[in-house]
């Protein structure tokens, strides 16, 4: 199911013959001359790959929530390294055929010049019928990568499942990409050029004053006309008439001077009667490609199960594997049998980079989920009153685990500590008190550890003063240090701009100079 597919028309199933000059086809790779560079070359990929962790895993997860399920999944659009080294191989392997040498390692690869227009993931029946169920964009640079979260109803979560254990035609992705290759024209005249060069010779005596350019062009198109001269010329697909045109006209143009220095030394052609002349041309023009991958092509037969996580269960019955099959509870005292707490967030997740939550104490476990992480019931036995959180982010990348202890007979509300986030405060009521009317923060964060470089802007008007943000850090703490710098426009219309400092707390408070 893997294509690479124009828009417009296909030419086979699974294939489409691009219309790229002097292109090199590997099966997962196209590769072409950067017209602009020596010895470099763009290259496209011909599939899309999901994103891996750090154990090449696919970063995807399907999660039973209710009756339908939470799907998130991260794909990007990039040869792997296997692929552009056999890339580097074969244009070698071509120059060298062409009587050049060069070393593939030498050789610049980059990533075509496309715009991805969107990303989808669509769901089918089985048969090849395709309903789009969500639209996202790209990151916008290669790879491509691109993050889908959204929740599936009981359908939809059984086309997702099915695909994930190899089953095509249920679920795929596609690039939408407009894609600016270099379409190329050839135009050659072939034959015997004795008869032009003849008539040529005769009209420069007869009229001595004429232009000889005129003259070898009128000498020229009549040996076309006769049949002497044959002028071919080919495109390949998507050329624009013109340029056909202009390389006609060019081809044409050198034949002509050709045929006049004959005339001035006839060693230059030894051999009128097999006359070729060559010229070609290229233009940029911009076309509408589909690039569509089948997830199930990333998984062989039920090896993707174990991205199917079952809906977690407080049901005692179904989920204490502690009860004995007599249906006797086995705990050692009553101070060890479970109990029924709530597990919740205690801040607004709205803003925050959250995919889901999972909680989990003992056997049991228990999702909070998006878009409104509602709080949750987990069976807790109080033996052993450590929780484990592990988060997914909706930016993709590693899941962050964490364990708390939390007494049995309390409820408990996960901060953002618990989930791996920092939640940075700017306070800038300060610039206000002294007259400021709008001011604006930039600020970037680097980290230390596992945490994801970011950076954000802030805006700060009327009586609004205090803004928050919330940064991954994959830590309790922040893990690295927050760099921020800003401007402030007074009531007056002064604009006084601050240079840029360094923060290791979360917690940041502006003021103007001297307060």
């Amino acid at each position: 199911m893997q294509n690479f597919e124009a828009l417009v028309a296909l030419t086979g199933a699974n294939t489409m013959t691009i219309p790229i000059p002097h292109k090199l086809e590997l099966p997962t790779v196209y590769g072409y001359p950067n017209p602009d560079r020596p010895n470099a070359y763009y290259y496209l990929p011909r599939q899309l790959q999901p994103q891996r962790d750090s154990a090449q895993d696919p970063t995807l997860n399907l999660v039973s929530v209710g009756s339908g399920a939470y799907l998130q999944l991260s794909v990007h659009w990039e040869a792997e390294a296997f692929a552009l080294k056999a890339l580097r191989q074969r244009i070698a392997e071509q120059q060298m055929l062409e009587k050049t040498s060069v070393d593939p390692s030498s050789l610049l690869l980059s990533f075509a010049p496309v715009t991805v227009q969107h990303v989808s993931l669509r769901l089918g029946d089985g048969t090849g019928n395709w309903q789009e169920l969500q639209r996202a964009k790209s990151s916008g640079f290669p790879p491509y990568t691109t993050l889908f979260n959204l929740q599936l109803n009981a359908e939809q979560h059984t086309q997702v499942a099915a695909a994930l254990n190899g089953r095509t035609e249920f679920c795929q992705i596609s690039y939408t990409v407009s894609w600016q290759v270099a379409v190329e024209a050839v135009g050659q005249v072939l034959g015997d050029a004795t008869g032009a060069i003849a008539q040529l010779n005769s009209s420069l005596q007869v009229n001595p004053s004429s232009d000889p350019r005129t003259v070898a062009y009128t000498s020229l198109q009549a040996a076309l006309n006769r049949g002497e001269l044959h002028l071919v010329v080919s495109a390949t697909e998507g050329a624009l008439l013109s340029l056909e045109e202009s390389v006609k006209t060019k081809v044409l143009s050198q034949t002509a001077e050709l045929l006049l220095r004959f005339l001035q030394d006839e060693t230059l052609i030894p051999d009128a009667t097999t006359l070729t002349v060559s010229a070609s041309q290229t233009q940029p023009v911009a076309t509408d490609l589909k690039l569509t991958t089948d997830i199930a092509t990333w998984f062989a037969a039920n090896s993707g199960k174990d991205l199917l996580v079952p809906a977690p269960s407080t049901d005692s019955a179904a989920a204490d594997p502690l009860s004995s099959p007599s249906g006797s509870v086995g705990f050692s005292s009553p101070e060890s049998v479970p109990t029924e707490i709530t597990v919740s967030l205690n801040f607004a997740a709205t803003e925050a980079p959250l995919g889901l939550v999972r909680v989990m104490q003992g056997q049991s476990q228990a999702l909070l989920a998006p878009p409104g992480f509602e709080a949750v019931d987990l069976l807790f036995d109080p033996s052993d009153n450590a929780i484990r959180v592990e988060t997914h982010y909706s930016t993709g990348g590693v899941a962050y685990e964490h364990s708390l202890l939390a007494p049995a007979v309390e409820d408990v509300a996960l901060g953002p500590e618990a989930l791996g986030l920092v939640k940075v405060t700017v306070e800038a009521s300060a610039l206000a008190q002294a007259g400021a009317k709008k001011a604006r923060v930039v600020l970037r964060y680097h980290p230390t550890g596992q945490g994801v470089a970011d950076e954000t802007t802030l805006y700060f008007r009327q009586a609004d003063w205090q803004a928050t943000w919330f940064l991954i850090s994959r830590s309790p703490a922040l893990s690295g240090t927050l760099e921020y710098e800003w401007q402030v426009t007074t009531v007056s219309g002064d604009l006084i701009k601050h240079e840029r400092k360094s923060a290791s707390s979360p917690q940041i408070s502006l003021s103007l100079p001297g307060e």
